[in-house]
């Protein structure tokens, strides 16, 4: 399997895995971002031979400050379908998405993540910045850096 453009008609595909993995209790709402159909963002995804999409994330030009940046962009909605958790498609998908960033000419991404999964960035070169905190859903976060 390999990591491909998410196409527009599968946008919605990747709103039910987020929301299936991320939030699964939670409104629909809160797996759809500020900045998911701006022209600058990217969504990446692994699929199946029968073209099931069982891995995604997306890129998307937002700063720290939540506001449109040609110059940063946010890591969002990283989710991988629990059936095919750890077999390396976050690592695929991530690698996608900091390779476009670069491509890009973005100087840093960011991202919210998960204190269950923080490993997984810092092994990747992301540092945390502050404290953990929690967000809706009462679930630990802490924001992580990346320079490019």
């Amino acid at each position: 399997m390999k990591v491909r453009n998410i196409p527009l008609s599968d946008y919605e595909s990747m709103i039910d895995l987020r929301q299936k993995i991320l939030h699964p209790k939670g409104e629909r709402s809160r797996v759809l971002y500020s900045f998911d159909d701006h022209s600058e963002a990217m969504h990446f995804g692994v699929y199946t031979e029968n073209l099931e999409l069982v891995a995604c994330g997306s890129l998307l030009p937002e700063s720290e400050d939540l506001i449109f940046s040609s110059s940063v962009s946010r890591i969002r909605g990283m989710a991988v379908d629990e059936d095919f958790q750890k077999q390396g498609l976050g690592q695929l998908v991530l690698e996608e998405l900091l390779k476009n960033a670069l491509k890009n000419k973005r100087s840093k991404v960011w991202c919210n993540a998960r204190t269950s999964i923080l490993d997984f960035y810092l092994r990747r070169g992301f540092f945390k910045q502050g404290e953990e905190f929690i967000l809706p859903g009462n679930i630990p976060h802490y924001k992580l850096i990346k320079n490019l």
